[in-house]
């Protein structure tokens, strides 16, 4: 019975290596925005924000860019 959940129910589970890939396109998004925004001039380093300011700005680039649309 249990075999039969998970074999059925597989392809609805995305698997570890999709997940990978999805965050490590998140983590190049976030860190080609943080460097265009440098090169650009912007103040965006972490002496700009609190910790919980940094991990709402940096980790929201990498959710947007991990979440498939």
């Amino acid at each position: 019975m249990i075999s039969l959940y998970w074999d059925t129910h597989r392809d609805v589970m995305p698997s570890i290596r999709s997940i990978l890939v999805s965050l490590l396109v998140g983590l190049v998004h976030a860190g080609t925005l943080i460097a265009m925004a440098l090169t650009l001039g912007y103040s965006i380093g972490p002496s700009e924000y609190t910790i919980l300011g940094m991990g709402w700005r940096y980790g929201g680039l990498v959710v947007v860019a991990t979440v498939p649309v």
